[in-house]
């Protein structure tokens, strides 16, 4: 698996579930869509995220200091993003 988005629409929140592995300028673009595609509150499921490169994991922080909720986010990622 490259990399899948799985959208879910609540009430209160978009819920962004990214899968596999978040790499590449054409995988970052569909993420970034997906997340500013939303005036509900943003919720990053990071539960299936296996890899994000330097750029994905850059635009990770710049989100949650946007004020995304980043969840369900491992050991490995979390170290990597700084949280």
């Amino acid at each position: 698996m490259n990399f899948r988005i799985i959208i879910e629409r609540t009430k209160t929140a978009t819920v962004v579930r990214a899968c596999g592995r978040l790499a590449g300028k054409d995988a970052l673009a569909e993420f970034l869509g997906a997340c500013e595609a939303t005036e509900a509150a943003l919720v990053i499921d990071l539960t299936d995220l296996r890899f994000a490169d330097e750029e994905a994991l850059c635009a990770l922080r710049s989100l949650r200091e946007k004020g995304a909720t980043l969840q369900a986010v491992s050991p490995y990622i979390s170290l990597l993003i700084g949280s």
